[in-house]
């Protein structure tokens, strides 16, 4: 694989039916969650959770028991600190 870094283009969503918005740049990132409504592509936009059209909870799984930890998109750091704790206790 071959990475080459540039700015995002509408067309990179061409053939997508779900994306993820999480770069360094707040612009970006909603230019990103505007083209994806815009193409009927379900976004996830890391810094905002008022575009995102789905969230991703923080998820440990120990054997048959699976927990998964959401804060609704408001604090990614958090789910993912509660999510270390718990890996911890089980």
């Amino acid at each position: 694989m071959r990475v080459v870094p540039r700015r995002f283009r509408a067309s990179d969503l061409a053939g997508a039916v779900l994306v993820f918005a999480a770069t360094d740049d707040r612009l970006t990132n909603h230019r990103i969650g505007i083209a994806a409504k815009g193409k009927g592509v379900f976004a996830n936009i890391a810094d905002s959770a008022e575009e995102c059209h789905f969230i991703v909870p923080a998820r440990v799984q120990r054997g048959s028991i699976q927990v998964a930890i959401s804060t609704g998109g408001e604090s990614p750091r958090v789910s993912a600190e509660l999510r270390r704790k718990l890996e911890d206790v089980l």
